[in-house]
């Protein structure tokens, strides 16, 4: 048969899901009965009825003797109340829960409340029809029912909806229940949390973590439409902007792709976990606003700061290539054009996720069984998570390098320092920058290095500059400065300035400051880089093992 299906992409998680197959001729597998998507084979339905019943309160009940709404209802043991409901029966053996649910009595009026400790001893099936026959309808959702059980003035609110074998303690929900019931199901428990009262709504939405209702919604939408007005305030292109159009539109679209995502996962359930959202478009709008920083220092280029005939440059605040091989901004636009291309692999993935969770298909329309399913989404985390390592890798990159900048300044001034004399003597001097007494020496005898280094830090250029080097406006740093050249008009101007020792001690402080901060700002994004890295790894096994077991299981129907 020949290959003239689906190509290779050479990840081995990826072609042997999707391998390559005749697209005209069906695979082994889709011969099987009801194989077919969204099939399921009517012999293996009626067996798996048999076996494993599934009881809706409604038309499929577990209660031989169905609870009846009719005056008073005496089972095993009249006269009894429910508070005095045994767990026995006359001769000392444990009621089964069938028993318990039969021994209900005075189902009328205001004791036909059943205690809390009876009701959960109850088969879930009975729970079910109990709460549906006398449960209050829910406000929205006419056919589910919500039950209130007091015992001692402990409050339980128990919700049952026709066709759900479950019931549901709104007290005792959680993310992980909200995460696998239909949204129908929701919308109900939702509606019954909205009848309670506002200071048990809250307690509940605090203990699920998620909101519900008109308030949440609105909460919702803010969160989104804050994030899409950050995101569309950045990359805003000079006038003499290398981007086009299309591709400034293009940057703003990869983070605002992923805002809109949030958005659409969000908009088919009906509670919002408010605070994991914000999280959410917070890590977006990071990454967004440090694409940001970078592309405002390439998009401003350098200034030229001319004294004594001599032109200095504010250039070196854009500097700072990973590899250090120049002083021009190709190493920032080069991380910027990282940033982004990693950006545009987070979203695209992003985008696979969502498809997947939508459909269950590939995008080639190939449908998936669980275990193959839960391997895409783990692979697709792990390559996700590899994406976020290179971008912050590159920002660690251009972070070390700044530090460097600052490192050689550092050995500059201590080296200017060495030249003071010790004691009282030294305390009498004053020296320039590079620890001569001459304070006529000019700019124009300082190599190359020395005028970019002195750049970094002079007063006046650091002060009419429109930009600092991304990484000290994404730490929050302020670059310490020192009048170094005299700026004044005449002779001097373009000179070194002289300081005193106690001057260039403290300038030498104040650097050392910053490189403590820029080190303290190294070991946190190494250390997040590190457990970014530990959830790939963890991703990419868990696709592993979901393989390996839909192998194992294969082999043993195989051996059957």
């Amino acid at each position: 048969m020949d290959n003239v299906g689906d190509t290779p992409t050479g990840n081995v998680f990826l072609d042997a899901i999707n391998p390559v197959t005749d697209p005209t001729e069906p695979v082994p597998t889709s011969q099987i009965n009801g194989s077919a998507t969204g099939a399921v084979s009517p012999t293996n339905a009626e067996i798996s009825a048999e076996l494993f019943p599934v009881f809706d309160g409604v038309t499929n009940t577990l209660s031989s003797n169905p609870i009846s709404q009719d005056g008073l209802t005496e089972y095993l043991f009249p006269g009894t109340t429910p508070t005095m409901t045994p767990s026995e029966d006359a001769n000392g053996n444990p009621l089964t829960s069938e028993q318990l649910f039969e021994n209900i009595v005075s189902l009328n009026g205001t004791d036909n409340e059943v205690p809390i400790a009876d009701f959960f001893n109850f088969h879930s099936s009975h729970q079910l029809e109990y709460v549906l026959q006398f449960g209050e309808v829910v406000t929205g959702s006419v056919d589910a029912r919500i039950l209130e059980l007091d015992q001692d003035g402990v409050l339980l609110h128990v919700v049952a909806i026709p066709g759900d074998p479950r019931v549901f303690v709104l007290e005792q929900l959680t993310k992980a229940d909200l995460a696998i019931i239909a949204t129908d199901t929701e919308e109900a428990l939702a509606n019954a949390i909205g009848m309670l009262d506002p200071t048990l709504q809250t307690e509940i939405e605090s203990v699920l973590g998620a909101e519900a209702g008109v308030a949440a919604l609105a909460a919702l939408q803010d969160i989104i439409d804050n994030a899409n007005d950050q995101i569309d305030g950045y990359f805003n292109a000079s006038n003499t902007s290398d981007f086009s159009a299309a591709e400034i539109a293009e940057f703003k679209a990869v983070f605002a792709d992923q805002i809109e995502n949030i958005e659409t996962r969000a908009a088919e359930s009906r509670f919002f976990a408010l605070a994991e959202i914000q999280t959410r478009v917070e890590a977006i709008l990071a990454r967004a606003n440090r694409a940001n920083e970078f592309f405002i220092t390439v998009e401003n280029p350098p200034e030229q700061f001319i004294r004594n005939g001599v032109a200095l440059s504010d250039q070196f605040i854009n500097v700072n290539a990973p590899d250090g091989a120049d002083t021009s901004q190709s190493g920032i636009l080069a991380s910027f054009n990282v940033f982004i291309a990693q950006e545009t692999r987070i979203r695209d993935l992003d985008n696979q996720r969502l498809q997947l969770a939508q459909t269950g298909l590939l995008s080639t329309g190939r449908a998936l069984d669980g275990p193959n399913l839960i391997a895409i989404f783990q692979l697709n985390y792990n390559l996700t998570r590899e994406a976020e390592v290179n971008a912050e890798t590159e920002e660690l990159n251009q972070q070390n390098a700044l530090l460097q900048v600052y490192a050689n300044i550092q050995q500059l001034v201590n080296d200017a320092l060495r030249e003071f004399a010790t004691g009282e003597d030294g305390a009498e001097e004053e020296r320039n920058i590079l620890g001569i007494k001459d304070d006529d020496q000019g700019i124009s005898t300082l190599t190359a290095t020395q005028r970019n280094l002195i750049a970094f830090v002079e007063d006046l250029l650091v002060g009419q500059s429109t930009v600092s080097h991304p990484i000290e406006s994404l730490r929050g740093i302020n670059r310490p400065t020192l009048d170094i050249i005299a700026n004044g008009d005449g002779d001097e101007e373009g000179t070194l300035n002289t300081f005193s020792q106690n001057a260039l001690n403290i300038f030498a402080s104040q650097l050392a400051d910053t490189v403590t901060q820029i080190n303290q700002e190294s070991q946190i994004l190494t250390n997040e880089i590190s457990s970014i890295n530990r959830e790939r790894n963890r991703n990419f096994d868990l696709a592993n093992n979901a393989l390996r077991r839909l192998n194992d299981t294969l082999l043993t129907i195989a051996r059957a």
